[in-house]
């Protein structure tokens, strides 16, 4: 513990103050914290605030890595440990592509809350602004990986907490569902393609692609008519495919399914095991998949969406630009509009809590809130022996018949009380 003054060549005047730490067994030294500053007044304290913080186990020795080393520091000896692979891969490209190039060069000591508020300034601006969930995936990356470094001590706060983000506009017009028409007429389109029972199947039970894509047979109780929810297929960069957990706790679930379908996948079964037969041993999965390619391999999400799922809406006649995730859409949407009660779909759905069924699908709300409103008014205002507008409304055009109209009842008028004729003297003779 020391402060020492020191004079350079051109007469400059620094105070150089040390202190000392624990015994370092790997090098056989004492590890010392240094910094210099110009008064001694300034050294002495931060003398005496580093020796308090070091006799109570508090002080933090700031990193003098880069924003980028530490980040990928982080990266594996972290997330790759707690996150799943398709996490890992989308904080990477994220940060590579949109925080790197900005303030990866940055000493991670010296990142404030306005170097990355500019990033995304930068971000959101020009020509081709980003979409704001996409500077939002870069901000959780980004965010996650300074939160960690704070637990190890490299810097004292986190910086990512402190900024804004832009605002998510037009989100919920993002999520496409098709109409009941439409769904009639996808369904018979599947009919004529291969693979059509993947579609069917993701139609009926609102199960994200990854989970019916890692369907085995096992997971289907055919008494019950049941399918388990248990695994998601993934596929890491580098090639191949594998299984993994599902994306949340509430996503492992049983999901009840209509008996058509249930047919379809015996159909399905069948056909599989006789090209199962034919093949041999060139049919190339170990894993019962439910769904599989003509040579037994797993099948793949973007092939299905490009191969299968386009010329599916081809044929049935509907827009291109539908996606293979708004089939679980459409199971979602057609089953709160049929009154199902928001805490069945979210358990159909796997979601987390009916709060996020509700906010997921909040266009919905209008529809429910009008028929709500209907059943209300039949409630209140009418009775059996008096059939409502409604009644009418139901029947075809031009079969409205003889409307009766109601016959108007008299009323009743109360006169005023004429006033009672007081008695005079007279009157008593």
């Amino acid at each position: 513990m020391s402060v020492i003054k020191r004079v350079s060549s051109s007469g400059t005047v620094t105070w150089l103050a040390r202190v000392f730490r624990e015994f370092d067994s790997e090098n056989g030294r004492q590890k010392v914290v240094a910094k210099s500053f110009r008064t001694q007044k300034e050294a002495k304290a931060w003398e005496a605030k580093t020796l308090k913080s070091v006799g109570e186990g508090t002080f933090q020795e700031l990193s003098k890595s880069t924003v980028s080393q530490f980040f990928y520091e982080w990266l594996e000896k972290s997330a790759k440990i707690k996150l799943k692979v398709q996490t890992v891969e989308l904080y990477e490209r994220s940060f590579r592509l949109y925080v790197q190039p900005h303030i990866g060069k940055l000493q991670l000591q010296k990142l404030t809350p306005l170097d990355i508020q500019g990033v995304y300034a930068k971000l959101t601006e020009g020509p081709t602004p980003l979409a704001p969930q996409t500077v939002k995936n870069a901000h959780t990356a980004l965010r996650s990986c300074l939160k960690q470094a704070v637990r190890w001590r490299q810097i004292p706060f986190n910086p990512a907490n402190d900024v804004d983000l832009p605002k998510r506009l037009g989100e919920q017009a993002k999520i496409r569902a098709l109409s009941p028409e439409q769904a009639v007429a996808f369904l018979d389109a599947c009919t004529r393609r291969d693979h059509g029972i993947v579609l069917l199947f993701a139609l009926a039970s609102g199960a994200r692609p990854g989970e019916y894509l890692a369907l085995l047979w096992s997971d289907i109780d055919w008494t019950a008519g049941t399918v388990r929810i248990e695994r998601t297929i993934i596929w890491p960069k580098g090639g191949g495919w594998q299984f993994d957990t599902p994306k949340t706790r509430k996503s492992g679930r049983t999901i009840a399914m209509p008996a058509e379908v249930l047919d379809a996948l015996r159909e399905h079964r069948i056909r599989q095991l006789e090209l199962k037969e034919f093949l041999g041993d060139d049919w190339r999965s170990s894993h019962d998949l439910v769904f599989t390619d003509t040579g037994g391999n797993a099948v793949y999400e973007r092939h299905l969406t490009t191969r299968t799922f386009k010329r599916v809406l081809k044929d049935a006649g509907l827009p291109k630009d539908f996606r293979l995730y708004d089939l679980r859409h459409t199971c979602a949407t057609l089953l709160l509009v049929a009154n199902v009660p928001a805490k069945v779909v979210a358990e159909r759905l796997g979601h987390s809590s009916v709060t996020q069924t509700l906010d997921t699908y909040s266009h919905v709300l209008p529809v429910l809130e009008e028929k709500a409103t209907d059943e209300l008014r039949n409630v209140l205002f009418q009775t059996p022996n008096k059939p409502g507008p409604q009644t009418i409304a139901c029947l075809p055009p031009g079969d409205e018949g003889p409307v009766e109209q109601p016959k108007l009842q008299p009323k009743t008028v109360k006169l005023p009380r004429r006033p009672r004729k007081r008695p005079t003297k007279t009157d008593g003779k």
